[in-house]
């Protein structure tokens, strides 16, 4: 399984976020709210760090087109009602060479 990326979901309501999409922007007020780097961040969002979900709950509602007003310190809620999981999609299955192989690689038999 590859990691695609993270989905929150507070009192029924689902967000989600790639990974393989983090804008500079993005960084930067991570950086600045909270002191660290994408990475630090994911670890501390699954210690249920208190400043690692408000900036996750903050960022889904950014990219799902329902930005929070306000400052990001001032979100809060039930840490209870909070879940995070990470997003993964099935590894492409292998493609096998000729021999051995399922795969036709001739004329069909008669």
């Amino acid at each position: 399984m590859a990691f695609k990326g993270l989905r929150f979901t507070l009192n029924g309501e689902v967000r989600e976020i790639a990974w393989s999409s983090f804008l500079l922007s993005e960084a930067d007020e991570l950086r600045r709210f909270t002191g660290w780097s994408r990475n630090e961040w994911i670890d501390a969002l699954f210690d249920d760090h208190p400043d690692a979900i408000r900036f996750a709950w903050w960022l889904g509602n950014k990219r799902n087109g329902t930005p929070i007003e306000g400052k990001i310190s001032d979100i809060d809620f039930d840490l209870g009602e909070f879940e995070v999981d990470a997003v993964e999609e099935p590894d492409e299955a292998p493609v096998k060479g000729a021999e051995g192989s399922d795969l036709p690689t001739g004329p069909p038999a008669e």
